[in-house]
């Protein structure tokens, strides 16, 4: 499954979010803003060397259920490298639910990460899903909504958003504005 969940802040797309990734048991969360509230019994991850050893450890411990949050710094330096190169190990790990918030800020509408691109088209082979949510849908690359098996809209306040789903979606972007 590949989840887009779109729409303007507090439409409710961390919680839908949420309740999908609710119903997987093996969770990757980049938690680019904060959305999760991460319990004693979960893992934080990071940097690169945190996800090779967290990856040990579950398969060392043949782990079935688990939560994992992986939070930048915000002085972390090349997020979008980082996170194509996490793509690189979670796509030959495989079976596992990755879910990122605000996706937008991990790719463009011009450039989508190497690896990532490769999850996006082939993941569903190694048995890896995703979940994002995006504020700003046209900041998004296309291989996202493209690959998408579920998407999701809320309002959008930004014209620029908003046309880029009509045109995706081909519908007319005034029938957008009025979604409650």
């Amino acid at each position: 499954d590949k989840f887009l969940i779109m729409g303007r802040s507090g439409c409710g797309k961390s919680t839908l979010g949420h309740k999908f990734a609710a119903m997987y048991p093996r969770l990757i969360i980049f938690d680019t803003v904060n959305e999760y509230h991460v319990t004693e019994k979960d893992v934080v991850i990071t940097s690169m060397d945190d996800l090779e050893r967290f990856i040990r450890y579950v398969d060392t411990h043949e782990l079935h259920h688990f939560k994992a949050y992986v939070k930048f710094s915000i002085e972390t330096k090349n997020k979008e490298l980082i996170f194509d190169h996490m793509m690189r190990i979670l796509y030959y790990w495989g079976n596992c639910m990755v879910v990122v918030e605000e996706i937008h800020h991990y790719c463009t509408p011009h450039k989508i990460g190497e690896y990532f691109e490769y999850c996006m088209t082939s993941g569903r082979h190694r048995n890896l899903g995703f979940i994002f949510t995006t504020q700003r849908p046209a900041l998004i690359n296309k291989t996202v909504m493209s690959q998408s098996t579920h998407i999701f809209v809320g309002n959008l306040i930004d014209k620029n958003d908003a046309v880029t789903i009509a045109n995706f979606i081909g519908k007319n972007s005034k029938d957008l504005a009025e979604l409650e």
